[in-house]
């Protein structure tokens, strides 16, 4: 009886880990991403998204949410092998669908792993996805590989806040993303930064005296680049940013404001101000 009994348990053990295989390779992708593959196999920006779409990512997440529970350890190895195999194609080669639906997979589970489990797998992750992105030749690849990167850098704000070093890696990347020229990059690079400014902002505050150049040296970026960055996403960062000032003291931005290492910093809160203004205007029309 007891030896049935362990088949059985045996058997669907055997079924549900296929149900975890089968269930991360065919996520559907999350209302957020707009940068994915057509039809005819280009990376494009679509602007609109589809409800009914946004639904079965719903349901599907919440079939993945309860069986990442049971088996954390395959979640870990079936990611790193997808990873490895999509790192051994040839340069030229990328499995755009598998790569796309395991990313969404995995921006899925940042509410159910522990903070340890979380951190193994965002670090695996990222990591073999900038591997991929060097890697790899083509603009349709590249750019498939910087929407999965962002995604899933978007999902884990809870391991960008215990981590400062990597989130400030992320925000340099970001940057990159922000002067491509592919289509859609740019865009989804300065949602996404806004979307980790809001909710990493207390965190700058509180390292701000190990890393007060870092965000000068964001905001010199900025300002020599803003010609590349185009109008809707220059709003984008000008709101992330004004998040961020925003949860300065008024000592300490009076300090940077008269401190000569500062001075981009002090241009670009008046450009925030007057991103203020502008919207202020807008919503006055």
């Amino acid at each position: 009886m007891k030896n049935q009994l362990n088949n059985v348990q045996n058997l669907y053990v055997n079924h549900l880990e296929l149900c975890l295989k089968s269930v991360l390779f065919r996520m559907v992708k999350p209302y957020e991403v707009r940068l994915v593959e057509d039809d005819n196999g280009n990376v494009v920006w679509i602007e609109d998204n589809n409800t009914e779409q946004s639904e079965l990512h719903i349901l599907l997440a919440m079939y993945l949410y309860k069986l990442s529970i049971m088996f954390q350890g395959q979640l870990k190895e079936i990611t790193k092998e997808e990873l490895e195999r999509q790192l051994n194609l040839n340069p030229e080669m990328l499995n755009r669908d598998r790569l796309y639906r395991l990313c969404w997979s995995i921006g899925c589970l940042s509410d159910i792993l522990n903070v340890n489990d979380e951190r193994a797998i965002v670090i695996s992750v990222i990591k073999d996805l900038l591997t991929l992105c060097e890697k790899k030749v083509g603009k349709d690849n590249k750019a498939c590989v910087a929407s999965n990167i962002m995604y899933v850098v978007g999902q884990y704000p809870r391991f960008l806040k215990n981590h400062f070093k990597f989130l400030k890696t992320v925000i340099k990347k970001l940057f990159e993303f922000l002067l491509e020229i592919h289509p859609g990059v740019q865009d989804m690079a300065s949602e996404t930064l806004l979307k980790i400014l809001v909710k990493t902002k207390e965190e700058f505050v509180y390292n701000f005296k190990q890393n007060d150049n870092f965000i000068e040296g964001c905001c010199k970026n900025l300002n020599d680049n803003m010609h590349r960055i185009s109008f809707n996403n220059l709003l984008f960062l000008y709101q992330g940013f004004g998040e961020l000032l925003n949860v300065f003291t008024k000592e300490l931005l009076n300090k940077l404001k008269s401190d000569r290492n500062f001075i981009y910093t002090d241009q670009f809160e008046s450009n925030v101000i007057q991103y203020q203004n502008y919207m202020i205007n807008q919503f006055m029309k």
